[in-house]
C-alpha cells in the first residue's frame, strides 16, 4: 500500500506588505507548492502582510522582537 505524502506545513516570516507570502499561499492553496501555510509570523505590528493574511484565512502571530 502506498501513502500518500504529508503535506509540508510551512511558517512565512513577514515584516512589510506580505505580497511575497500571498504569492506563496495562493500557489500552496492552487496546489503548485505542495504545502499549507501553518502560520504567518512578524515582528512588525503594524506590518500590512498581517490583514492580508488575515484575509487569507491564515493563522497570525506576532512576536515581540525585543524579547
Amino acid at each position: 500500500m502506498t501513502e500518500k505524502p504529508t503535506a509540508l506545513r510551512l511558517a512565512i516570516l513577514i515584516s512589510g506588505a506580505g505580497s511575497n507570502m500571498v504569492a506563496i499561499a495562493q500557489a500552496c492553496r492552487d496546489g503548485h507548492i505542495p504545502a499549507q501555510v501553518a502560520v504567518v509570523i512578524s515582528d512588525q505590528p503594524a506590518a500590512g502582510g498581517i490583514q492580508r493574511a488575515r484575509d487569507l484565512g491564515l493563522p497570525v502571530a506576532i512576536v515581540d522582537a525585543a524579547a
